[in-house]
């Protein structure tokens, strides 16, 4: 559910993925990093962290109150409400990964492509589509999920791909990954759309 949206806008490419928790969206955020010259910009949510997730800076962490400062503040480009918890960007993130000279890559809850793309107007957007629900539970099982978490998350995954399937024209592209997709091989494949998508 949408919360905030920035009345500015960002007009540079930037590469979008979008996908169920649990399909590796993290993960091939980091790959996309290390081999093609992407940055990651850090959104921040007010859930409780998981296991090591402080130390490796994948989320900023804070409190409702800061969330709300924010908003009054117009410190966000977008914020969401998503499974009990706030998240966002801040344009400060934005900004700061823009001056590295890198494309920027956003991880996006799949029912908010739709507003994202309203503050990023120029988003590439590729979902990822898990080739069965057994991957996911797999997946969030491995990364010490609880089981009542879980739970909820395959119940929300059945709603994204539900989204997906009725707004397919809201994605650039979509993968279908299964256990014997790569992370080298689907890397290659994220790079080469957003590279023929922002050439056109």
């Amino acid at each position: 559910m949408l919360v905030y949206l920035s009345n500015h806008k960002y007009n540079v490419p930037v590469l979008t993925l979008s996908g169920p928790s649990g399909i590796g969206k993290t993960t091939l955020a980091k790959r996309l990093e290390k081999k093609y010259q992407f940055s990651r910009v850090r959104p921040f949510t007010s859930r409780v962290p998981r296991s090591g997730e402080e130390l490796a800076g994948i989320y900023r962490f804070v409190p409702h109150v800061i969330i709300e400062e924010y908003i009054k503040k117009d410190r966000a480009a977008v914020i969401f409400f998503f499974l009990g918890n706030f998240y966002g960007f801040l344009w400060e993130d934005i900004f700061a990964e823009a001056e590295k000279e890198k494309r920027l890559l956003f991880e996006v809850y799949t029912q908010s492509i739709v507003d994202f793309r309203k503050v990023l107007t120029q988003s590439v957007s590729i979902f990822l589509k898990p080739a069965t629900l057994n991957l996911l539970t797999e997946r969030m099982k491995s990364r010490g999920d609880a089981t009542l978490n879980i739970e909820k998350r395959l119940s929300n995954a059945v709603d994204e791909l539900l989204f997906f399937e009725r707004n397919k024209m809201n994605f650039d592209e979509v993968l279908v990954i299964s256990k014997v997709t790569s992370n080298d091989e689907l890397s290659e494949k994220v790079n080469d759309i957003f590279s023929t998508k922002i050439c056109k």
